[in-house]
């Protein structure tokens, strides 16, 4: 067999390799993939949109959701937002990480090289595993918030107010009868200020979360 040969026969073997990944540059944008013919919807959610479960909507293609984002250089982690409340990691994601919650993100590193985006495989799958043997001693530290006056801490005077399951979802609830907006920030949400919004009833402002172990 001669060299030339050889070279393509590894060619066509690395091309079909990137094409099993779900994450790949195409034109220097990066393009997420997702099969799962059975979803009624399919959003994308990471560290690029502070993991807002409704803020990148995939396009559904016979079973294939598709979306592109343009990104610049450095380490991103994601999941899946299926049917608004399931959170599903990438099948074939480059690399993982634990994700502080009982599972784990999918995470990709992009890097450049002559003005051309590419994922760097390797990286990929060693900052998983270095950052899960960390990842015990990392603790995400909640933003500074100042209350308007009036307000109080929630601090829980009314066993109602406690978080309870209902369901098989977190209720979560805060009393803010004055208030006109709520939202609930938390490990869950990667402390996102505006990824979720509490509903108000009577004075109640409430949300209902899906939560793993």
């Amino acid at each position: 067999m001669g060299k030339k040969m050889i070279i393509t026969i590894v060619g066509l073997l690395l091309l079909a390799s990137f094409a099993l990944a779900d994450v790949i540059v195409e034109d220097n944008m990066v393009s997420f993939y997702y099969d799962n013919s059975s979803a009624k919807s399919v959003y994308l959610a990471g560290t690029f949109n502070d993991w807002d479960p409704k803020a990148i909507p995939m396009k559904n293609e016979n079973g294939e959701w598709f979306v592109q984002l343009k990104l610049k250089p450095g380490v991103y982690e994601y999941r899946f937002v299926v049917d608004g409340t399931k959170w599903v990691e990438d099948p074939d994601a480059w690399g993982r990480i634990e994700s502080g919650l009982g599972g784990y993100n999918s995470v990709f590193v992009l890097k450049s090289r002559d003005g051309k985006l590419f994922v760097d495989i390797e990286a990929s799958k060693n900052y998983g595993i270095s950052k899960a043997k960390k990842a015990n001693t990392q603790v995400v530290k909640p933003k500074e918030i100042t209350l308007p006056k009036g307000y109080e801490s929630n601090v829980v005077k009314d066993e109602k107010l406690a978080p309870h399951i209902v369901n098989g979802k977190v209720i979560f609830s805060f009393r803010a009868p004055d208030a006109q907006k709520v939202n609930l920030a938390g490990s869950f949400n990667n402390w996102g200020p505006e990824a979720l919004g509490m509903e108000k009833k009577d004075g109640i402002w409430q949300a209902a979360v899906a939560l793993e172990d």
